[in-house]
């Protein structure tokens, strides 16, 4: 039995082939196309001998490649047909599993709840005003903000830990 009948039998076509057939398949179907080219370059009457001899040896590989695929097909359509209550459940679970994440990520960004809760009244809060306090202090001219200078201790600081680590490791591995 061919793996196209295979297929026929397990209800699958090419629209609704599961993935792992599919790879196989494309496979299969690169072969193919390959064995292809090599039959139309083997009808050339210009070839060379090593060159034909080449192509022909090529092509047989193939011809064994492409037996080994479908077999490799059948093993996976089998597969596939053994398993495939189960690959529906857990297709299932992910597709829950997604639409919760959907909705949690959605309820999240929208304010809105899947499951609303009953939340005590707020009394109302006064509204805030902003106070502006312009005192001029950290400015230069022209009222433009400068811009405060640390004086680089965090970065001194990062040097000196990294010279006393680096000087232990050599001290370690010279005691070695």
């Amino acid at each position: 039995m061919s793996w196209q009948e295979k297929l026929q039998d397990a209800g699958i076509d090419e629209s609704s082939m599961p993935n792992m057939v599919k790879k196989a398949v494309n496979d299969l179907k690169a072969f193919q196309k390959e064995a292809d080219k090599i039959t139309t370059l083997l009808e050339r009457d210009d070839l060379s001998e090593s060159k034909r001899q080449q192509l022909e040896d090529d092509y047989d590989t193939l011809v064994e490649s492409i037996e080994n695929q479908e077999d490799v097909i059948e093993k996976k359509i089998e597969q596939w047909n053994k398993n495939k209550d189960g690959y529906a459940a857990r297709g299932e679970k992910l597709a829950a599993a997604r639409l919760a994440k959907k909705q949690a990520k959605g309820g999240a960004t929208s304010g809105s709840n899947p499951t609303p809760q009953a939340q005590p009244p707020q009394p109302p809060q006064p509204p805030v005003q902003a106070v502006v306090i312009n005192d001029n202090q950290g400015q230069g001219q022209n009222n433009e903000p400068t811009q405060k200078k640390s004086g680089g201790w965090g970065w001194l600081l990062l040097i000196g830990v990294v010279a006393i680590a680096s000087l232990g490791a050599i001290n370690l591995s010279k005691d070695e």
